[in-house]
């Protein structure tokens, strides 16, 4: 009796071990998505910055007829910086993507 006891008992915490496995790699899949979010969110964020930097130098320049909005050294500086970012956030999407594709 003793013994079927310990069996059942030994099962089930077996299974219980099984599904605290299973839980935590999910608890960390979702961590890891929610954190690509937040990068993905502060990246967004930073590209806003930009457009209001660009916006800011556009409207400084706007007093001056002889100078060139569009190749003036901030304007493109940011402009490349906006590309890099976007790039960036279209690879993060993407992962972002794929973790959810293959696990949900």
């Amino acid at each position: 009796m003793w013994n079927k006891i310990k069996r059942d008992f030994e099962s089930g915490v077996g299974r219980l071990q099984w599904f605290a496995g299973i839980i935590t790699e999910r608890l960390a899949i979702e961590v890891s998505f929610i954190k690509m979010l937040a990068k993905i969110d502060n990246l967004e964020k930073e590209k806003e910055a930009l457009y209001k930097s660009i916006g800011k130098n556009a409207y400084e320049l706007s007093f001056n007829r002889t100078t060139d909005i569009y190749n003036h050294h901030k304007v493109q500086q940011a402009i490349k910086e906006i590309s890099s970012l976007e790039m960036t956030i279209e690879e993060l999407k993407k992962e972002a993507g794929d973790i959810i594709s293959t696990e949900g």
